[in-house]
């Protein structure tokens, strides 16, 4: 089918799809999961429900639409029924804290109209056994259903133990073939949880926070003395880690709440969030309540990426619809009125932009080259640029004493020593360190706070169970 692009991992889910534009470029990712007839089925986002477009190709057809006044968040993982007339799939709310807690839908095409079947799972198979196959907290639970009547005839039942599953993003390693026959990961990949650690330039590191989560985008405040952070699940809020009290808080929660960013007078972190739709940016007060702001109003999705050190203007990626990844900047006037400015929008991808210590260059990495590289302009003014990078790069971050630039290429952490004044004197890049994770600079420039990957130790194992079936009617047997 054309437009479409390869395998995408995003915090917002894996195995899923890009539909491109007629140059090719992906807007975002999308994942066919089944064929129904001459149509197939798949994952749309950023709005994260579902549509079909016909094997010929065309417009995709949208399938089902969020219902805000539910809160909900997502519809992922469809799956076609045999006869076609229906679709199973996933769907969490702002109020789902994992994916064990999300529920299990089903669509009907006919009239286009769904409801909820199970609670509590997610990753829906249908086996020819008459029986809906899902997983919760890592355990394999079936139910008995009715294909005809598309309704529910008795109650779910654990049937297998330690299936591979991702509370955080939903994944399910599991299938059932049209024989009945099962196939199954074991080893809790998916159920890995993340360790926040410090790491000196020589690499070497220690726990930041004592027991691993499910922890994204580390930021540190100006002042060193607090963590923002992803916490990730069907929901993702950003939570705030005291270092010298060691308790973790939450101050933005309900959808996806994500990239959070501190403004430099540590007084608010600001984030993107799906809440009214789109990604668009938003801010809240950290201390002594509040709710959250909305900075932006764009259809476009957008990433907070760093503020000026005056606190008055915000550079943030936006998707655009036919130039890819651009990087923009929010000018906060003295009235408090945003205005949403293009800083760089080409045909090549740029994004990550990172204000200087002294508010006058914003790093950022573009793949105009055919791979992504960091490159300095001049602000406001872009001005010419220059490369920083050499072999790759990505995620550049300033050290705060203006006089180092770091990014990452591939597992290692870069430095460029940097010179400022009328010009930018930039010096060879050298390797710090490997290790692989999101990260920020401390403050006093000399370690690095990061997000350690976590993975079970246990080896993973595919398995497959041939005539599950009969083992299934013996353990959950379906009304005669």
């Amino acid at each position: 089918m054309a437009g479409l692009s390869g395998r995408s991992e995003t915090n917002e889910g894996l195995d899923i799809w890009g539909r491109a534009d007629p140059a090719g470029r992906r807007e975002g990712p999308e994942h066919p999961r089944r064929e129904l007839g001459s149509r197939r089925i798949h994952r749309v986002y950023p709005r994260l429900q579902h549509g079909r477009v016909s094997a010929e190709g065309g417009e995709p057809e949208e399938l089902t639409a969020l219902d805000r006044t539910r809160r909900e968040l997502t519809h992922r993982f469809p799956v076609v029924l045999p006869s076609g007339e229906a679709v199973l799939f996933t769907l969490a709310t702002g109020d789902t804290p994992t994916y064990d807690d999300a529920s299990i839908a089903i669509l009907s095409l006919a009239s286009g109209e769904y409801r909820v079947l199970i609670e509590g799972g997610t990753g829906p198979r249908y086996s020819p056994t008459g029986h809906i196959v899902y997983t919760r907290s890592a355990s394999l639970l079936a139910v008995p259903f009715d294909v005809t009547t598309l309704k529910v005839t008795g109650a779910p039942v654990t049937v297998l133990e330690s299936v591979d599953s991702s509370p955080y993003g939903g994944e399910s390693a599991f299938d059932v073939a049209p024989d009945g026959s099962l196939l199954y990961a074991v080893g809790g990949r998916l159920r890995g949880k993340n360790r926040v650690v410090w790491v000196d330039r020589d690499g070497s590191s220690e726990a930041l926070l004592e027991d691993p989560g499910p922890y994204s985008y580390p930021r540190l405040s100006p002042d060193g003395t607090r963590l923002a952070l992803g916490l990730d699940g069907a929901a993702t809020a950003v939570g705030l880690f005291d270092l010298a009290r060691g308790t973790l808080s939450r101050v933005a929660q309900g959808y996806h709440n994500v990239d959070p960013l501190w403004t430099p007078d540590g007084r608010r972190v600001s984030f993107r969030s799906n809440r009214d739709g789109p990604y668009n940016i938003y801010w809240q007060v950290v201390d002594g309540g509040g709710s959250a702001e909305r900075l932006t109003t764009s259809d476009s999705v957008q990433r907070p990426r760093s503020w000026s050190p005056d606190g008055k203007v915000l550079a943030f990626d936006q998707l655009g619809t036919d130039t890819g990844w651009d990087l923009w900047t929010l000018s906060l006037d003295a009235a408090r009125n945003p205005r949403p400015e293009p800083f760089l929008e080409t045909e090549a991808d740029e994004r990550f932009a990172m204000f200087s210590p002294d508010g006058g260059w914003l790093a950022y990495q573009s793949n105009e080259s055919g791979q992504y590289e960091i490159y300095v302009r001049s602000f406001p003014s872009p001005g010419s640029k220059r490369l920083v990078s050499a072999g790759g790069g990505t995620n550049p971050r300033w050290n705060p004493n203006g006089r180092e630039l770091f990014d990452r290429r591939g597992e290692e952490v870069i430095a460029v020593a940097v010179a400022m004044g009328s010009d930018l004197e930039l010096g060879r890049p050298r390797v710090l360190f490997e290790r692989a994770g999101d990260y920020d600079v401390a403050p006093n420039g000399e370690r690095f706070v990061m997000i350690e990957k976590g993975a079970s130790t246990a080896p993973a194992q595919l398995i497959l169970v041939r005539n599950w079936a009969e083992e299934l009617m013996r353990l959950v047997p379906t009304e005669k």
